[in-house]
């Protein structure tokens, strides 16, 4: 089976799934989840799918944990959430080992369509992670369950697709016509319009409906209109079980395994501003704890929602006795760039354990944090040279440029790392600079970096 045909079995699958959904009334409830595991044991990519189709058309699953561990692919997550009664939440995470080629998209996506089927909201945070799966396809359909359950998380990454582009990297892919083909049918069927997108189209022609898709979404967000079935987020109290799974994501923040904390990280900032609740509490659990991983972790994901909320808790956290947490919670602070958030940074340069934290944030609030910064002055050396680079970055290049420039060129590699990571970001290139590179090296790249500053 070539690929083109491979994509072909993959929509029509999900789209008979669908018809599922609106068609076919439930059958008899039987938890048989279990036996439907063991039954696609040895079978291949098109029959699993099917029996699982099958299975969800009976009615014969009924709480979706079996297609909660079908629609898991190592490009999604780093761990599981895997059930253990004697932990606070009732899950516990356990390494997802599985790797090599994938052979399971088109089964990826049935699990999928069947939680949606099912209205399994309980899968919510694990279809906000199914938005990494390495297959676009298996993106689209899991932007488009979200928005049954309330979340439009995805759709960004639906057009993202439509324009031929990865959502992670922004890079275009190298068969894009199936992601965007797929992409514009779910966007037509969630919001009931036609922007006229042809996937065979040149890409002047493309280009265009994207821009009218982006016209279409803005304005149904400014005049309040929602999705076709687009649901509603539950809150804290409305479903035990979503909470309990998010509960165990917040803990899982706390926990002493990088890739774990990144994965926590990316679905409760994809959640949102309905993840607060669980962060208040998260703080609660961690302090009363003394989880200082934990609270530092939150703080992480605090500086990617923009709401009042967050910013009164990274304040509170701000104060915190422990460096790590105090420091990432100014890091937030300078994301969100609210006035509050500036004054409170510019504030913190008078605490000697905070201030470096503090100027870095202030580089990442832009005229606000510039205005604080021009105003700031210290005999520590170390402080100045920050000063220099939050300037320069918080000013988009215009300031600071000639003590910015400079430091890549320091006898120092830990002040040319620095100032690289910020010219880097300022500039949106490197210029092939290597801080370990020899300095005639490094002298050449700097004057390639001079001709890019504004």
């Amino acid at each position: 089976m070539n690929s083109r045909s491979h994509c072909i079995d993959l929509a029509l699958l999900a789209l008979l799934v669908t018809a599922c959904a609106r068609e076919v009334a439930p059958g008899p409830v039987r938890d048989v989840e279990p036996e439907l595991l063991r039954t696609l044991e040895g079978k291949g990519a098109l029959e699993r799918s099917e029996l699982i189709l099958q299975a969800v058309e009976s009615g014969a699953v009924r709480h979706g944990e079996a297609l909660l561990r079908l629609m898991k692919d190592r490009s999604q997550v780093a761990f599981l959430a895997e059930p253990d009664s004697s932990r606070p939440f009732g899950w516990k995470a356990v390494e997802f080992k599985d790797t090599g080629p994938d052979a399971r998209a088109m089964e990826r996506v049935t699990a999928i369509a069947g939680l949606g089927r099912l209205g399994c909201r309980t899968a919510l945070p694990d279809l906000l992670l199914a938005l990494d799966d390495r297959h676009p396809v298996v993106i689209n359909h899991a932007a488009a369950v979200l928005v049954q359950f309330g979340s439009r998380a995805g759709v960004p990454m639906l057009l993202m697709h439509l324009e031929g582009r990865n959502p992670t990297t922004g890079e275009f892919m190298a068969s894009p016509a199936f992601a965007g083909e797929t992409a514009n049918e779910l966007l037509r069927g969630l919001t009931r319009k036609d922007a006229g997108y042809n996937v065979d189209a040149g890409a002047k022609a493309k280009a265009e409906a994207v821009a009218r898709w982006r016209a279409i979404l803005a304005a149904m967000e400014q005049s309040g209109e929602r999705f076709d079935g687009e649901g509603r987020v539950l809150q804290p109290g409305e479903d035990a079980a979503l909470d309990r799974r998010i509960r165990f994501h917040v803990d899982v923040l706390g926990e002493m395994q990088f890739l774990y904390h990144e994965q926590a990280r990316r679905l409760l900032q994809r959640f949102g501003i309905a993840a607060l609740p669980y962060l208040r509490e998260g703080i609660e659990r961690m302090t009363s704890a003394g989880n200082a991983t934990g609270l530092a972790g939150i703080a992480q994901v605090l500086g990617a929602i923009a709401h009042p909320n967050s910013e009164d808790l990274l304040l509170a956290l701000l104060q915190s006795r422990h460096g790590t947490v105090a420091s990432r919670a100014a890091e937030s602070l300078g994301k969100l760039a609210t006035s509050g958030a500036i004054a409170a940074l510019g504030e913190a340069l008078a605490r000697e354990d905070l201030r470096l934290a503090a100027l870095a944030a202030l580089g990442r609030s832009g005229d606000e944090g510039a205005r604080v910064l021009r105003d700031f002055n210290s005999v520590d050396s170390e402080a100045m040279k920050l000063r220099s680079l939050a300037l320069f970055e918080a000013t988009a290049g215009r300031e600071a440029r000639a003590e910015s420039m400079a430091l890549l060129m320091s006898v120092s590699v830990a002040d040319r790392n620095r100032s690289l990571e910020v010219v880097r970001r300022v500039l949106g290139s490197d210029e092939g600079f290597t801080a370990l590179a020899p300095e005639e090296e490094r002298a050449r790249a700097l004057e390639r970096l001079k001709k890019r500053l504004p």
